[in-house]
Protein backbone atom coordinates (compact mmCIF):
# COMPACT_ATOMS: atom_id res chain seq x y z
CA UNK A 1 0.00 0.00 0.00
CA UNK A 2 1.40 3.31 -0.61
CA UNK A 3 2.45 6.11 1.61
CA UNK A 4 0.46 9.56 1.15
CA UNK A 5 3.01 12.06 2.48
CA UNK A 6 1.49 15.56 3.26
CA UNK A 7 3.80 18.60 2.64
CA UNK A 8 2.40 20.94 4.25
CA UNK A 9 3.28 18.74 7.81
CA UNK A 10 6.79 17.85 6.46
CA UNK A 11 7.68 21.57 6.19
CA UNK A 12 5.47 23.03 8.67
CA UNK A 13 6.55 20.54 11.30
CA UNK A 14 10.29 20.83 10.58
CA UNK A 15 13.10 22.78 12.21
CA UNK A 16 14.55 25.49 10.84
CA UNK A 17 17.87 24.29 9.31
CA UNK A 18 20.70 25.55 6.87
CA UNK A 19 18.23 25.03 3.81
CA UNK A 20 15.27 26.80 4.71
CA UNK A 21 18.29 29.58 5.68
CA UNK A 22 19.46 29.83 2.35
CA UNK A 23 16.31 30.04 0.75
CA UNK A 24 15.03 33.00 3.28
CA UNK A 25 18.92 34.17 2.59
CA UNK A 26 18.55 34.38 -1.05
CA UNK A 27 14.73 36.13 -1.12
CA UNK A 28 16.10 38.77 1.24
CA UNK A 29 18.90 39.48 -1.29
CA UNK A 30 16.47 40.49 -3.88
CA UNK A 31 13.56 42.13 -1.40
CA UNK A 32 16.53 44.69 -0.44
CA UNK A 33 16.12 45.87 -3.83
CA UNK A 34 12.53 47.14 -3.21
CA UNK A 35 13.86 49.05 -0.65
CA UNK A 36 16.71 50.32 -2.21
CA UNK A 37 14.72 51.39 -5.22
CA UNK A 38 12.11 53.48 -3.00
CA UNK A 39 15.39 54.96 -0.52
CA UNK A 40 17.11 56.19 -4.27
CA UNK A 41 13.95 57.78 -5.37
CA UNK A 42 12.99 59.52 -2.11
CA UNK A 43 16.59 60.70 -1.35
CA UNK A 44 17.48 61.75 -5.06
CA UNK A 45 13.92 63.56 -5.41
CA UNK A 46 15.79 66.69 -3.96
CA UNK A 47 18.67 66.91 -5.62
CA UNK A 48 16.81 65.44 -8.93
CA UNK A 49 14.45 68.55 -8.66
CA UNK A 50 17.17 70.64 -8.18
CA UNK A 51 18.92 69.18 -11.66
CA UNK A 52 16.20 68.61 -13.74
CA UNK A 53 13.53 71.96 -12.64
CA UNK A 54 11.06 69.33 -12.93
CA UNK A 55 8.24 70.78 -9.86
CA UNK A 56 6.99 68.66 -6.72
CA UNK A 57 4.06 68.08 -7.84
CA UNK A 58 5.29 66.46 -11.05
CA UNK A 59 8.16 64.28 -9.23
CA UNK A 60 4.38 63.49 -7.29
CA UNK A 61 3.11 62.30 -10.23
CA UNK A 62 6.19 60.25 -11.44
CA UNK A 63 6.41 58.13 -8.32
CA UNK A 64 2.74 57.45 -8.54
CA UNK A 65 3.38 55.56 -12.30
CA UNK A 66 5.82 53.51 -10.57
CA UNK A 67 2.41 52.95 -8.12
CA UNK A 68 0.68 52.38 -11.36
CA UNK A 69 3.27 50.10 -12.79
CA UNK A 70 3.51 47.94 -9.45
CA UNK A 71 -0.65 47.63 -9.96
CA UNK A 72 -0.37 46.05 -13.11
CA UNK A 73 3.00 44.03 -11.84
CA UNK A 74 1.66 42.70 -8.41
CA UNK A 75 -1.75 41.39 -11.05
CA UNK A 76 0.41 40.06 -13.39
CA UNK A 77 3.07 38.26 -11.39
CA UNK A 78 1.11 37.09 -8.68
CA UNK A 79 -1.52 35.08 -10.55
CA UNK A 80 1.44 34.02 -13.42
CA UNK A 81 3.36 32.30 -9.89
CA UNK A 82 0.73 30.10 -9.55
CA UNK A 83 0.86 28.82 -13.15
CA UNK A 84 4.33 28.55 -14.15
CA UNK A 85 5.71 28.36 -10.87
CA UNK A 86 7.22 30.92 -8.30
CA UNK A 87 10.84 30.85 -9.31
CA UNK A 88 9.90 31.54 -13.00
CA UNK A 89 7.89 34.23 -12.34
CA UNK A 90 10.34 35.76 -9.73
CA UNK A 91 13.45 35.58 -12.12
CA UNK A 92 11.00 37.28 -15.18
CA UNK A 93 10.21 40.22 -12.52
CA UNK A 94 13.92 40.54 -11.58
CA UNK A 95 15.25 41.67 -14.92
CA UNK A 96 12.18 43.70 -16.06
CA UNK A 97 13.17 45.73 -12.66
CA UNK A 98 16.64 45.84 -13.12
CA UNK A 99 16.90 46.64 -16.59
CA UNK A 100 14.38 49.49 -16.64
CA UNK A 101 15.72 51.29 -13.26
CA UNK A 102 18.74 51.30 -14.60
CA UNK A 103 17.43 53.19 -17.32
CA UNK A 104 16.43 55.91 -14.97
CA UNK A 105 19.43 57.17 -14.64
CA UNK A 106 19.44 58.11 -18.47
CA UNK A 107 16.74 59.48 -18.65
CA UNK A 108 16.20 63.67 -19.80
CA UNK A 109 12.82 64.41 -19.69
CA UNK A 110 10.14 63.94 -17.32
CA UNK A 111 7.80 61.40 -20.00
CA UNK A 112 11.33 59.14 -19.73
CA UNK A 113 10.90 59.42 -16.31
CA UNK A 114 7.46 58.22 -16.32
CA UNK A 115 8.12 55.92 -18.73
CA UNK A 116 10.97 53.83 -17.21
CA UNK A 117 9.30 54.41 -13.68
CA UNK A 118 6.10 52.46 -14.76
CA UNK A 119 8.13 49.65 -16.44
CA UNK A 120 10.52 48.97 -13.59
CA UNK A 121 7.15 49.09 -11.07
CA UNK A 122 6.13 46.64 -13.04
CA UNK A 123 9.06 44.01 -12.13
CA UNK A 124 9.42 45.27 -8.92
CA UNK A 125 6.16 44.31 -8.29
CA UNK A 126 6.79 40.51 -8.69
CA UNK A 127 9.86 40.43 -6.09
CA UNK A 128 7.78 41.56 -2.95
CA UNK A 129 4.49 39.55 -3.63
CA UNK A 130 6.06 36.55 -4.97
CA UNK A 131 9.13 36.04 -2.67
CA UNK A 132 6.72 36.53 -0.03
CA UNK A 133 4.48 33.55 -0.56
CA UNK A 134 7.58 31.77 -1.67
CA UNK A 135 9.56 32.33 1.93
CA UNK A 136 6.25 31.13 3.45
CA UNK A 137 6.21 28.49 1.27
CA UNK A 138 9.65 27.46 2.44
CA UNK A 139 9.39 28.01 6.60
CA UNK A 140 8.44 25.71 9.62
CA UNK A 141 5.51 26.90 10.54
CA UNK A 142 6.31 27.88 14.20
CA UNK A 143 8.95 30.08 12.55
CA UNK A 144 6.94 31.47 9.84
CA UNK A 145 5.16 35.24 11.80
CA UNK A 146 8.72 35.88 12.75
CA UNK A 147 10.58 35.32 9.30
CA UNK A 148 7.77 36.39 7.07
CA UNK A 149 7.83 39.67 8.92
CA UNK A 150 11.84 39.88 9.34
CA UNK A 151 11.93 39.19 5.39
CA UNK A 152 9.52 41.68 4.15
CA UNK A 153 11.67 44.33 6.64
CA UNK A 154 14.46 43.60 3.75
CA UNK A 155 12.52 46.25 2.06
CA UNK A 156 13.34 48.96 4.78
CA UNK A 157 16.99 47.64 5.26
CA UNK A 158 17.62 48.29 1.44
CA UNK A 159 16.28 51.44 1.36
CA UNK A 160 18.81 52.38 4.54
CA UNK A 161 21.63 50.72 2.38
CA UNK A 162 20.24 53.35 -0.47
CA UNK A 163 19.96 56.52 1.89
CA UNK A 164 23.69 55.81 3.42
CA UNK A 165 24.81 56.02 -0.44
CA UNK A 166 22.98 59.19 -0.81
CA UNK A 167 24.54 60.62 2.27
CA UNK A 168 27.83 59.43 0.86
CA UNK A 169 27.62 59.71 -2.88
CA UNK A 170 24.42 62.13 -3.71
CA UNK A 171 25.80 65.34 -3.76
CA UNK A 172 29.76 64.51 -5.07
CA UNK A 173 28.24 62.19 -7.92
CA UNK A 174 24.75 63.27 -7.93
CA UNK A 175 21.21 61.42 -9.01
CA UNK A 176 22.04 59.50 -12.13
CA UNK A 177 24.73 56.72 -11.15
CA UNK A 178 22.82 55.95 -7.93
CA UNK A 179 20.22 53.81 -10.49
CA UNK A 180 22.80 52.04 -12.31
CA UNK A 181 23.58 49.86 -8.98
CA UNK A 182 19.89 48.30 -9.71
CA UNK A 183 21.01 46.32 -12.64
CA UNK A 184 23.47 44.34 -9.59
CA UNK A 185 20.26 41.78 -9.49
CA UNK A 186 20.87 40.72 -13.03
CA UNK A 187 24.28 40.04 -12.27
CA UNK A 188 23.15 37.62 -9.67
CA UNK A 189 20.21 35.87 -11.58
CA UNK A 190 22.93 32.44 -11.94
CA UNK A 191 22.78 32.31 -8.32
CA UNK A 192 19.36 32.52 -7.98
CA UNK A 193 18.88 29.56 -10.88
CA UNK A 194 21.32 27.26 -9.51
CA UNK A 195 20.37 27.37 -6.03
CA UNK A 196 16.86 28.33 -5.64
CA UNK A 197 14.23 25.39 -5.65
CA UNK A 198 10.91 25.90 -7.13
CA UNK A 199 7.88 25.85 -4.97
CA UNK A 200 6.53 22.42 -3.53
CA UNK A 201 2.82 23.51 -5.44
CA UNK A 202 4.64 23.62 -8.51
CA UNK A 203 6.64 20.30 -8.33
CA UNK A 204 3.19 18.12 -6.70
CA UNK A 205 1.23 19.68 -9.85
CA UNK A 206 3.14 18.65 -12.34
CA UNK A 207 4.24 15.74 -11.15
CA UNK A 208 7.87 16.32 -10.63
CA UNK A 209 8.33 13.71 -7.21
CA UNK A 210 12.22 13.38 -7.43
CA UNK A 211 12.90 17.40 -7.22
CA UNK A 212 10.20 17.21 -4.59
CA UNK A 213 11.67 14.58 -2.52
CA UNK A 214 14.99 16.25 -2.30
CA UNK A 215 13.67 19.38 -1.34
CA UNK A 216 11.72 17.56 1.70
CA UNK A 217 14.68 15.60 2.48
CA UNK A 218 16.54 18.94 2.51
CA UNK A 219 13.74 20.92 4.83
CA UNK A 220 13.23 17.41 6.96
CA UNK A 221 16.81 15.58 7.49
CA UNK A 222 14.40 12.94 9.11
CA UNK A 223 12.54 12.45 5.53
CA UNK A 224 13.25 9.23 3.60
CA UNK A 225 11.16 9.04 0.24
CA UNK A 226 9.95 5.08 -0.50
CA UNK A 227 9.19 4.02 -3.51
CA UNK A 228 5.11 4.49 -4.46
CA UNK A 229 4.78 7.77 -1.82
CA UNK A 230 1.76 9.73 -3.26
CA UNK A 231 2.15 13.65 -2.35
CA UNK A 232 -0.72 15.95 -0.93
CA UNK A 233 -0.72 19.27 -0.70
CA UNK A 234 -2.47 19.51 3.03
CA UNK A 235 -5.81 17.63 2.48
CA UNK A 236 -5.80 17.30 -0.94
CA UNK A 237 -5.52 13.86 -2.69
CA UNK A 238 -4.94 15.02 -6.13
CA UNK A 239 -3.90 18.63 -6.76
CA UNK A 240 -4.95 19.84 -10.19
CA UNK A 241 -3.97 23.23 -11.71
CA UNK A 242 -5.58 26.09 -10.81
CA UNK A 243 -6.66 28.30 -13.61
CA UNK A 244 -5.96 32.10 -13.47
CA UNK A 245 -10.18 32.65 -13.30
CA UNK A 246 -10.82 29.77 -10.30
CA UNK A 247 -7.70 31.23 -8.88
CA UNK A 248 -9.50 34.70 -8.54
CA UNK A 249 -12.95 32.94 -7.53
CA UNK A 250 -11.49 31.39 -4.65
CA UNK A 251 -9.99 34.79 -3.48
CA UNK A 252 -14.11 35.07 -2.51
CA UNK A 253 -15.15 31.74 -2.21
CA UNK A 254 -15.18 29.25 0.43
CA UNK A 255 -14.97 32.28 3.79
CA UNK A 256 -12.20 34.21 1.65
CA UNK A 257 -14.38 37.43 1.06
CA UNK A 258 -14.59 38.87 4.14
CA UNK A 259 -10.21 38.74 4.36
CA UNK A 260 -10.16 39.70 0.55
CA UNK A 261 -11.96 42.41 0.59
CA UNK A 262 -10.63 43.70 4.05
CA UNK A 263 -6.87 42.78 2.70
CA UNK A 264 -7.53 45.09 0.07
CA UNK A 265 -8.73 48.12 1.63
CA UNK A 266 -6.45 47.57 4.77
CA UNK A 267 -3.28 47.51 2.73
CA UNK A 268 -4.50 50.25 0.29
CA UNK A 269 -4.50 52.61 3.37
CA UNK A 270 -1.33 51.01 4.63
CA UNK A 271 0.84 51.93 1.29
CA UNK A 272 -0.67 55.40 1.40
CA UNK A 273 0.82 55.98 4.61
CA UNK A 274 3.94 54.10 4.18
CA UNK A 275 4.65 54.82 0.71
CA UNK A 276 4.19 58.54 1.57
CA UNK A 277 6.24 58.64 4.32
CA UNK A 278 9.33 56.41 2.60
CA UNK A 279 9.01 58.59 -0.63
CA UNK A 280 8.54 62.30 1.15
CA UNK A 281 10.02 62.29 4.44
CA UNK A 282 13.64 63.65 3.67
CA UNK A 283 11.88 66.39 1.10
CA UNK A 284 9.86 67.32 3.65
CA UNK A 285 12.31 67.96 6.05
CA UNK A 286 14.06 70.18 3.67
CA UNK A 287 10.78 71.99 2.93
CA UNK A 288 10.19 72.36 6.85
CA UNK A 289 14.00 74.23 6.71
CA UNK A 290 16.53 71.55 6.82
CA UNK A 291 19.33 71.39 5.30
CA UNK A 292 19.68 67.97 2.19
CA UNK A 293 22.69 65.96 4.67
CA UNK A 294 20.00 66.73 7.83
CA UNK A 295 16.99 65.37 6.04
CA UNK A 296 19.04 62.56 4.79
CA UNK A 297 19.96 61.47 8.07
CA UNK A 298 16.15 61.53 9.44
CA UNK A 299 15.15 59.64 6.56
CA UNK A 300 18.55 56.85 7.53
CA UNK A 301 16.70 57.54 11.57
CA UNK A 302 13.83 56.26 9.80
CA UNK A 303 14.47 53.22 8.18
CA UNK A 304 17.23 52.14 10.36
CA UNK A 305 15.52 50.00 13.33
CA UNK A 306 13.06 48.31 10.76
CA UNK A 307 14.90 45.04 11.18
CA UNK A 308 15.25 45.21 14.96
CA UNK A 309 11.50 46.24 14.87
CA UNK A 310 10.83 43.64 12.50
CA UNK A 311 11.91 40.63 14.89
CA UNK A 312 10.23 42.25 18.16
CA UNK A 313 6.91 42.17 15.98
CA UNK A 314 7.17 39.12 14.38
CA UNK A 315 7.86 37.69 18.04
CA UNK A 316 4.78 39.18 19.33
CA UNK A 317 2.42 38.26 16.46
CA UNK A 318 3.23 34.46 16.77
CA UNK A 319 2.53 34.97 20.52
CA UNK A 320 -0.38 37.04 20.70
CA UNK A 321 -1.56 36.91 17.05
CA UNK A 322 -2.19 39.55 14.00
CA UNK A 323 -5.30 41.21 14.79
CA UNK A 324 -4.35 42.37 18.31
CA UNK A 325 -0.79 43.15 17.38
CA UNK A 326 -1.74 45.40 13.82
CA UNK A 327 -4.76 47.55 16.24
CA UNK A 328 -2.19 48.32 18.96
CA UNK A 329 0.38 49.35 16.29
CA UNK A 330 -0.83 50.87 13.59
CA UNK A 331 -3.23 53.09 15.77
CA UNK A 332 0.04 54.23 17.90
CA UNK A 333 2.19 55.27 14.82
CA UNK A 334 -0.42 57.58 13.33
CA UNK A 335 -0.50 59.84 16.26
CA UNK A 336 3.27 59.60 16.38
CA UNK A 337 3.34 60.41 12.26
CA UNK A 338 1.11 63.29 13.40
CA UNK A 339 3.40 64.55 16.23
CA UNK A 340 6.01 65.23 13.23
CA UNK A 341 4.37 68.01 12.41
CA UNK A 342 4.75 69.82 15.26
CA UNK A 343 7.66 69.11 16.79
CA UNK A 344 10.78 71.07 16.41
CA UNK A 345 13.53 69.89 19.38
CA UNK A 346 15.95 67.92 17.23
CA UNK A 347 16.24 65.76 20.12
CA UNK A 348 12.45 65.12 20.34
CA UNK A 349 12.21 64.99 15.95
CA UNK A 350 14.88 62.19 16.43
CA UNK A 351 13.08 59.97 18.84
CA UNK A 352 9.97 60.03 16.79
CA UNK A 353 11.83 59.57 13.90
CA UNK A 354 12.90 56.42 15.14
CA UNK A 355 9.75 55.44 16.47
CA UNK A 356 7.78 56.12 13.60
CA UNK A 357 10.43 54.35 10.96
CA UNK A 358 10.20 51.24 13.05
CA UNK A 359 6.53 51.68 13.49
CA UNK A 360 5.93 52.64 9.74
CA UNK A 361 7.64 49.67 8.40
CA UNK A 362 6.69 47.37 11.43
CA UNK A 363 2.77 47.92 10.41
CA UNK A 364 3.78 47.26 6.73
CA UNK A 365 5.37 44.12 7.52
CA UNK A 366 2.94 42.48 10.03
CA UNK A 367 -0.05 43.04 7.95
CA UNK A 368 1.88 41.60 4.96
CA UNK A 369 2.78 38.72 6.81
CA UNK A 370 -1.24 38.67 7.70
CA UNK A 371 -1.88 38.43 4.22
CA UNK A 372 0.84 36.21 3.05
CA UNK A 373 -0.27 33.20 6.05
CA UNK A 374 -4.01 33.87 5.33
CA UNK A 375 -4.17 32.45 1.73
CA UNK A 376 -4.23 28.88 0.91
CA UNK A 377 -1.08 27.25 -0.77
CA UNK A 378 -2.99 26.47 -4.24
CA UNK A 379 -4.53 30.61 -4.69
CA UNK A 380 -1.48 32.26 -2.47
CA UNK A 381 0.17 33.91 -5.07
CA UNK A 382 -3.29 35.40 -6.83
CA UNK A 383 -4.30 36.14 -3.23
CA UNK A 384 -0.82 38.06 -2.14
CA UNK A 385 -0.29 39.40 -5.78
CA UNK A 386 -3.91 41.02 -5.74
CA UNK A 387 -3.72 42.45 -2.46
CA UNK A 388 -0.13 44.15 -3.44
CA UNK A 389 -1.64 45.42 -6.70
CA UNK A 390 -5.06 46.68 -5.07
CA UNK A 391 -2.95 48.38 -2.42
CA UNK A 392 -0.54 50.49 -5.23
CA UNK A 393 -4.08 52.63 -5.41
CA UNK A 394 -2.71 53.66 -1.97
CA UNK A 395 1.03 53.78 -2.95
CA UNK A 396 -0.10 56.18 -5.83
CA UNK A 397 -1.97 58.34 -4.24
CA UNK A 398 -0.10 59.13 -1.25
CA UNK A 399 2.84 60.54 -2.62
CA UNK A 400 0.94 62.64 -5.25
CA UNK A 401 -1.26 63.93 -2.48
CA UNK A 402 2.02 65.00 -0.38
CA UNK A 403 3.84 66.52 -3.82
CA UNK A 404 0.67 68.32 -4.63
CA UNK A 405 0.25 69.51 -0.82
CA UNK A 406 3.84 70.96 -0.87
CA UNK A 407 3.41 72.81 -4.14
CA UNK A 408 0.92 74.45 -2.55
CA UNK A 409 2.51 75.42 0.29
CA UNK A 410 0.86 73.94 2.85
CA UNK A 411 2.48 73.50 6.17
CA UNK A 412 3.56 70.30 7.34
CA UNK A 413 1.57 70.50 10.54
CA UNK A 414 -1.18 69.62 8.38
CA UNK A 415 0.86 67.54 5.36
CA UNK A 416 1.77 64.82 8.64
CA UNK A 417 -1.60 64.16 10.31
CA UNK A 418 -3.06 63.79 6.61
CA UNK A 419 -0.08 60.83 5.97
CA UNK A 420 -1.04 59.19 9.38
CA UNK A 421 -4.92 59.27 8.58
CA UNK A 422 -3.99 56.19 6.71
CA UNK A 423 -2.89 54.01 9.67
CA UNK A 424 -5.39 55.30 12.28
CA UNK A 425 -8.04 53.82 9.97
CA UNK A 426 -6.18 50.65 9.37
CA UNK A 427 -6.27 49.95 13.05
CA UNK A 428 -9.93 50.61 13.24
CA UNK A 429 -10.54 48.49 10.66
CA UNK A 430 -8.53 45.47 11.69
CA UNK A 431 -9.98 45.68 15.49
CA UNK A 432 -13.37 45.52 13.70
CA UNK A 433 -13.63 42.86 11.00
CA UNK A 434 -10.05 40.80 11.27
CA UNK A 435 -11.00 37.41 12.80
CA UNK A 436 -7.48 35.40 13.58
CA UNK A 437 -7.60 32.63 10.59
CA UNK A 438 -5.28 29.20 11.14
CA UNK A 439 -2.24 29.86 8.77
CA UNK A 440 -1.67 26.93 5.97
CA UNK A 441 1.58 25.68 4.26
Amino acid sequence: MSRKVNITEVIGESKLNKFFVMVIALGFCLILFDGYDMGIWAGALTVMQADTGIQDVTLGFITSAGMYGMMIGGIFFGMLSDIIGRKKALLLATAIYSLFTGLIGFAQTPEQLTVFKLLSGVGLAGFTPVLMTYIAEYTPLKNRALITTMAISGVSVGSVISTLICMGFLEQFGWRPLFFVALLPILLMPIFIWKMPESTTYYVKRGYTARLQKVLAAADPNFVPEEGDEYMLGTEDKPKRTSVVEALKSLFTNGMARYTILFWIVFILVMYTSFSMQTWLARLMVYGGYGLSNSLFFLLLFNLCSLPAAAIIGWIADRIGFKKTVVVLAIFIAIVIAALGYVTANAMLIVLCVIAGAGTTGVYNIVYSCITMTYPTEIRGTGVGWASAIARFGGAVGPAVVGSMVTAGTSVGVIFPVIAVGYLVVGILFLCFYKERKAEN
